[in-house]
């Protein structure tokens, strides 16, 4: 299985969740149900309801601003062009990214792009949900 596979992120919610069921089920096994009850349940709890996602994203948006958003972020990371680039386009620099980048938000150098319309408002959202 992808467990003892961290080259590679999961992308199964099932690959995901099977090593902390395992620990959540030998936290019971050896009397610590307490402990299982605690932060790992909750885990469980947040993959089985959303799956694998890292940040939440409110769809019911324009999704405009969702593209002028990553549009400012690809140009920042010398991505290419996003806003032009055709779906499949999008999405291959979207996967690229999620499975062989190892940028942040904080890698942007934001002084060097300025920012307009609604991504301060998006950038302001995903510094929020890092804190979390």
């Amino acid at each position: 299985g992808r467990a003892n596979d961290h080259e590679h992120p999961f992308l199964d919610v099932d690959d995901f969740a099977a090593p902390l069921l395992l620990c959540h089920r030998s936290l019971i096994a050896t009397g610590n149900a307490l402990i299982a009850a605690g932060r790992l349940t909750d885990i469980l709890r947040r993959v089985t309801a959303v799956g694998l996602t890292l940040a939440p994203l409110d769809l019911r948006q324009e999704s405009g601003r969702h593209t002028e958003a990553v549009g400012w972020i690809a140009r920042a990371l010398n991505l290419g062009p996003y806003e032009e680039a055709p779906e499949e386009e999008r999405i291959a620099m979207l996967v690229r990214e999620i499975t062989t980048g190892t940028r942040t938000l904080d890698d942007i150098p934001v002084g060097d792009h300025p920012i307009s319309g609604s991504v301060p408002h998006r950038a302001y959202l995903c510094q929020i949900r890092r804190l979390d």
